[in-house]
């Protein structure tokens, strides 16, 4: 009987390391879960500062809230740097397209790119200069050749000058 009671004892002793084991694993998760909320809710480091964050998209705002940058990927794949002035239109921004074209543009106030520079997928470069209009008034870059190309063209879009 003597043998029996100790055996007893010992499945229980051997039943509660264990059931003991399984409490103190919970409570080191339960603590480190709190202590991972606390970490995330804490205050930005700096403070005031105002902070917009979308799905594939950041923002920048200014103090009224009014949107004065973004930085992101297009629907198409595009990924993109914009700028905007105080009253809204873009102003300045780059880009690289999924085929790896990359460009970069220069806004009038009223929003209409008026100078850009791109450097296409097979390495040739190009820079367009348009009027107020938004019309082509100069074209320059280099064919896949690498023979270089200026031309002027008047507010019809006819070519006025070219070189070579």
């Amino acid at each position: 009987m003597a043998e029996l009671t100790m055996e007893t004892l010992a499945g229980r002793v051997a039943r509660l390391e264990r059931d003991n084991g399984r409490w103190r694993r919970g409570a080191v998760v339960a603590l480190l879960v709190l202590m991972s909320a606390g970490l995330l809710g804490q205050a930005p480091l700096v403070p005031g500062a105002a902070k917009a964050l979308d799905a594939e998209r950041f923002n920048l705002r200014d103090a009224a809230g009014h949107l004065r940058g973004s930085l992101g990927v297009t629907s198409d794949g595009t990924a993109s740097l914009v700028l905007y002035h105080a009253a809204g239109a873009q102003q300045a921004g780059l880009g690289v397209l999924p085929d790896g074209t990359a460009s970069i543009f220069l806004g009038s106030p009223a929003g209409r790119t008026v100078a850009e520079l791109t450097l296409y997928r097979d390495g040739t470069p190009s820079l367009v200069v348009r009027d107020r209009a938004g019309k082509t008034r100069l074209l320059l870059g280099a064919s896949t050749d690498g023979q270089p190309f200026l031309y002027l063209l008047d507010a019809t879009g006819a070519n006025t000058w070219k070189a070579p």
